[in-house]
């Protein structure tokens, strides 16, 4: 019985800590936010944007540890425009910024790729979108 409702942006983080707080620890990963993030509401279902948001979060973990930058960081931050996702581990090459949302594409070892393909069509299928945007500061990827 899925119904469209407004989702605080902070329930998601609580969720997505509730889901990672033992690797986010475990890794040294530090997860912020900023004040417009928490004061941002999204509108649709959340099967919708929480897997979305795992994906992403999930491989930022992922590619921080790849990566290993001094401090580890995801940050989430908000504006008139949308929701932003970044971290401070290895940027994406220029070749693979839309080759990312291919199915079947992934540069992780063992991946599938199909976390990011499936996330882009339940987005889209809501007409929302995710794709890759300029890094904000102090960061070097940002969705």
């Amino acid at each position: 019985n899925r119904k469209r409702e407004d989702i605080s942006a902070l329930e998601i983080k609580t969720f997505l800590i509730d889901l990672f707080k033992p690797r986010l620890e475990r890794h040294n990963i530090q997860f912020k936010h900023t004040n417009s993030f928490a004061q941002t509401k999204i509108h649709g279902f959340r099967s919708t944007f929480y897997p979305v948001f795992v994906n992403v979060v999930d491989n930022a973990i992922h590619w921080l540890n790849e990566s290993n930058p001094d401090d580890k960081i995801i940050r989430l931050h908000a504006d008139d425009t949308g929701i932003y996702i970044s971290n401070n581990g290895s940027q994406i090459s220029v070749q693979d910024k839309e080759r990312i949302f291919d199915l079947g594409f992934t540069r992780k070892q063992n991946g599938r790729g199909m976390g990011l393909h499936i996330s882009r069509e339940v987005l889209n299928a809501e007409n929302y979108n995710i794709f890759i945007d300029a890094p904000r500061e102090g960061s070097s990827v940002t969705f």
